[in-house]
């Protein structure tokens, strides 16, 4: 159709060196000026049709990281416009910039660290309506800006957001985004245990996305590499067995072949399973990685007493005691011998055996829970909605004051998983751009602190370990009416007196004194 050509303002575009993209309906990168390609050191050709879209899943591609950083800003499609400074992730500059637009470049031999992209103010316009509307960002300075405070609030989440990113791009599971002190320290003991393929054990409160960190945790530091999920709490030794069957079967074909196994709640794992979870890593000889998730003991915090890992990135070898009595680094910040001695008897207490517990003395990261990071809510709150936006789930962009305050507010008594949970189901009921306290599911929005109605509401029973504490009651009570004769305890009990050695066991007791113990049938 005549006069409707872009090539003239295309033209015009590229001779100015704007900084100037255009983001299409589906949310990619349908036009990306010369400027842009300056301005990051980049060719504009790598960029197109990669997804600009916060919190959008992308790969390892560094392209996709620049991509993700171009999305546009919260508060746009209400608003029409709306402005966002812009810092290029560093890992889109290449060792030698490419040759600009206004003649060959003067800079050779440049690394990496030494090629800096300025930040930029940028102006993003949304056109159009509905499923054709598309957005137009051009770079700039602007001062006219008139923001409204919940606007504000939103754009430094973002921006905060976009530097964790930025700073972590190997560690990008949510739940270790935040800036507290806590959360600092899992994701360098995060780090450390990754820089070595190391077995670990992460310990935190149910619902503490243990498992997720887990699978960070592997892939960063042995990406590529074969991996298996177990679910412990449904394991016996033929379903665990089977399995692991195609990764021991890599593991049988190549001497060389190496794999992980990650273990969902190895504390509620069956001995007789662990017992053989023990057997394969020992066959194996270090070629069989164990990551494990246990909960704290009857929740207790196995706090940094149980931490072998250092706070700091730069040791990435630390060993600490347990069964063999190993010796702590001189550069973590561990206490005694005797406390770690004692930790380990609290794991060991949960229902891990001493086998696994040498196996992991040398890494367990303690998890926080959101009650211990409060700070951190409204950070992952809007990282975890991104998400669900990227994932087109919900057209939400964004938290009112409001509800981010009822986030903060409310207990989580099922951690992470509870808040993941809350975010998902609050974004689908938000019909617009922005999540109100009045979408947020009514335990949430009507919990009030101090209220023991409401605390009773959100008060979480651990059925597992209610039935636990029943049988070891039953089992104690029987013992001591027998006079410790465990075959007669075990007559009374209804149960065969292996099973009923096999419940002391895991209760990590005999429960009664040899000299009083009876063995007569």
């Amino acid at each position: 159709m005549p006069g409707t050509s872009i090539r003239p303002l295309a033209r015009m575009l590229e001779g100015a060196g704007a900084i100037v993209w255009v983001i299409n309906p589906v949310g990619r990168l349908a036009y990306v000026s010369a400027g842009v390609g300056e301005w990051l050191h980049i060719e504009p050709a790598e960029l197109l049709d990669r997804q600009a879209i916060a919190g959008a899943a992308v790969s390892d591609q560094w392209q996709d990281h620049v991509a993700a950083a171009l999305s546009a800003p919260p508060g746009l499609v209400e608003r029409g416009t709306a402005s966002l400074k812009i810092t290029p992730p560093k890992i889109a500059l290449p060792k030698v910039p490419p040759p600009t637009t206004s003649g060959p470049s003067t800079t050779s031999g440049s690394s990496t660290s030494e090629a800096k992209a300025r930040v930029v103010d940028v102006r993003f316009i949304s056109v159009g309506y509905d499923e054709r509307r598309f957005t137009i960002a051009f770079g700039g300075s602007y001062d006219d800006r008139l923001i409204d405070a919940e606007l504000g609030d939103a754009l430094q989440l973002r921006q905060r957001l976009d530097r964790w990113r930025q700073q972590n791009q190997t560690m990008q599971a949510i739940s270790l985004a935040g800036s507290s002190t806590l959360v600092k320290r899992l994701r360098n003991r995060v780090k450390v245990a990754s820089l070595a393929r190391t077995d670990a054990l992460l310990v935190g409160v149910r619902g503490s996305a243990g498992e997720t960190i887990a699978v960070t945790l592997h892939h960063a530091s042995a990406p590529g590499e074969p991996m298996a999920n177990v679910d412990g709490s449904l394991m016996d030794t033929e379903l665990l067995d089977a399995t692991l069957s195609p990764l021991l079967s890599k593991l049988n074909d190549a001497r060389e072949a190496k794999g992980t196994v990650i273990v969902r709640g190895l504390d509620r794992t069956s001995t007789e399973s662990q017992q053989r979870l023990a057997q394969l890593h020992l066959q194996y000889e270090g070629r069989l990685r164990l990551i494990a998730t246990a909960r704290h003991v009857g929740e207790c915090n196995l706090g940094d007493a149980s931490v072998m890992a250092s706070d700091s990135a730069s040791h990435d070898n630390v060993s600490g005691g347990g069964k063999s009595g190993g010796q702590s680094s001189s550069t973590a910040k561990s206490t005694s011998s005797a406390d770690l001695a004692s930790t380990w008897q609290q794991v060991q207490s949960v229902g891990i055996i001493s086998k696994l517990v040498d196996v992991f003395c040398a890494t367990v990261v303690p998890i926080p829970s959101l009650t211990d990071r409060i700070d951190d809510i409204p950070v992952l709150a809007t990282a975890l909605l991104e998400h669900w936006h990227a994932k087109r789930e919900c057209t939400s962009e964004r938290f009112n004051r409001a509800a981010l305050d009822a986030l903060v507010v409310y207990p989580w008594p099922g951690d992470f998983r509870e808040l993941e949970q809350t975010v998902r189901a609050a974004a689908r009921t938000a019909p617009g751009s922005v999540v109100g306290v009045e979408h947020l599911p009514l335990a949430v929005r009507s919990y009030r602190p101090g209220d023991p109605v409401a605390r009773a509401k959100v008060a979480v029973m651990d059925l597992d370990d209610a039935v636990r504490r029943f049988e070891a009651k039953l089992i104690q009570a029987a013992i001591e009416a027998t006079e410790g004769n465990r075959a007669e305890a075990a007559r009374r009990l209804g149960i065969s007196r292996a099973r009923l050695l096999r419940k002391l066991e895991e209760a990590g007791g005999d429960g009664a004194s040899d000299a009083n113990v009876s063995e007569s049938s």
